[in-house]
């Protein structure tokens, strides 16, 4: 077994481990956010480092450009949410712990879209959820462990469908294997159990996706988990979810005589519908955020419909506009600590560049060009178009109409809403960042063949060894 193939994960673990023994050794002074990050920077350069390789490691975990991509994007959304965090854990006593999970969560996703193994992927995803489901609850206040008692419910719920399915795919072909189920399966050819067996596997990895009709958990625990939380379970949590679906279905489930498109066709308009309409009634910006995110993971699942390799590149593509966007806005939330919208009223003359990275970050969120998100969207309906699916397509181009009603409430607060509050300090990493979130927001889509680039690759090696 070739272990430099898995540096990017031992680094987060090495990190996360420094983190809590330090945090034990010295009382005094707190450098846990420090080592996260430097932990996440480390661990991006590595997983750049083996972004052409595609091998297996002890026949468990595939290590491929897709894999890569999706590694790189996690830790990307990793470093903004640990320096969103940083101020919402200046007074907090506990930054080694809840680091500890941040970084622990993230080395679940990771490993979860390497699986080559159903054993492997289910203790990867049940690493994210049991870290999720404490940090969901870390606020410690009656929304906070409201939320979390209701993610662990239903993530409870999702894990044993989700366990059920293997377990069934394990009867049939004797083995965890997921090339060796999926060879299998093609001589069973297609029957009643294995039928049970995607319902129960689709039932468990939607939920991970928030693809409807498996989100009814998403608002509670998005509006009562810590905003920093909040943005993690939005981009990391929702992108890891796609990568499990990508994987199971490239080979071991995509060889069992179904038709997938008519499923993911069906989940992606009523995501797409149901989550932009929820968004639109709703005075909390998190709980708008939370249907939205459920719109945006029907926009996602277009690329699943598509079911081919324009599909995929168009995934990668947006799952990377989307966690920009997101950790943006959040960023927004969780340094003013403003959940309602009228709470952003006047808010330009508050804080300038948080009004500009409001304006853009949802603009982009939106669809509307010339921002980064529009060029998102497009090769999402382009490729669905491509193949076919232009209902889709048009539905999808309707309601992304549709979201900019709602995502205008917070920009009409801030810009014609009237406050006589004083104006908001931001610490100097906070306006750096910010900037830097504006610069990719507006200039995002002279980077677009770049990215284009890498995830044609990513897509083109994807082959089971």
């Amino acid at each position: 077994m070739d272990i430099t193939l898995l540096v990017p994960e031992l680094v987060l673990l090495f990190f996360s481990f420094l983190i809590i023994t330090v945090s034990l050794l010295i009382k005094k002074f707190d450098f846990s956010i420090e080592f996260a990050i430097s932990g996440t920077i480390v661990s991006f350069v590595s997983t750049l480092a083996i972004f052409v390789v595609r091998e297996l490691v002890n026949n468990s975990l595939i290590i491929d450009p897709l894999a890569a991509f999706f590694k790189l994007v996690f830790l990307v959304s990793l470093l903004g949410i640990l320096i969103t965090s940083k101020g919402w854990l200046k007074h907090s006593k506990n930054q080694a712990e809840y680091c500890f999970l941040l970084l622990s969560a993230t080395i679940g996703m990771m490993l979860a879209v390497s699986s080559y193994d159903m054993i492997i992927l289910y203790i990867s995803l049940e690493l994210i959820g049991i870290s999720s489901y404490l940090l969901v609850s870390w606020a410690n206040d009656k929304k906070s462990i409201e939320g979390g008692i209701k993610y662990i419910l239903t993530g409870c719920v999702s894990s044993a469908f989700l366990l059920y399915g293997m377990s069934l795919i394990y009867g049939l072909t004797g083995t965890t294997n997921l090339k060796e189920a999926g060879n299998i399966l093609i001589g069973l050819g297609f029957g009643p159990m294995q039928l049970l067996a995607i319902i129960s596997i689709f039932a468990g990895v939607c939920f991970k996706a928030s693809l409807v009709p498996f989100h009814m958990w998403v608002a509670d625990v998005y509006e009562g988990a810590p905003t920093p939380v909040t943005s993690f379970l939005a981009t990391c949590s929702k992108l890891a979810g796609f990568g499990v679906i990508m994987r199971l279905l490239f080979y071991p489930l995509s060889s069992i005589l179904f038709d997938w498109r008519t499923l993911f066709f069906i989940v992606s308009v009523a995501s797409i519908v149901i989550g932009n309409l929820k968004a639109i009634p709703q005075k909390n910006i998190k709980r708008m955020l939370a249907y939205s995110s459920i719109a945006h993971a029907g926009y996602i699942a277009i690329g699943l419909c598509v079911f081919s390799g324009e599909g995929v590149v168009a995934i990668l593509f947006y799952g990377v506009v989307y966690v920009i966007a997101t950790i943006s806005i959040f960023l927004v939330v969780s340094e003013t600590g403003f959940e309602n919208i009228e709470d952003y009223n006047g808010l330009w003359k508050r804080s300038p560049i948080f009004s500009i990275l409001i304006l853009i970050s949802l603009s982009s969120l939106a669809g509307i060009p010339p921002f980064f998100g529009f060029f998102g969207k497009f090769w999402l309906f382009y490729s669905a178009i491509n193949e076919g699916l232009l209902m889709l397509a048009i539905i999808g181009i309707v309601f992304s109409v549709v979201s900019v009603y709602y995502y205008f409430g917070p920009i009409k607060a801030t810009y014609f809403g009237e406050t006589e509050k004083e104006a908001i300090y931001l610490p100097s990493y906070i306006r750096f960042f910010s900037y830097t979130f504006i610069v990719f927001l507006v200039f995002g889509g002279l980077a677009s063949h770049f990215i284009l680039k890498y995830a044609v690759f990513a897509n083109n090696m994807v082959k089971w060894i």
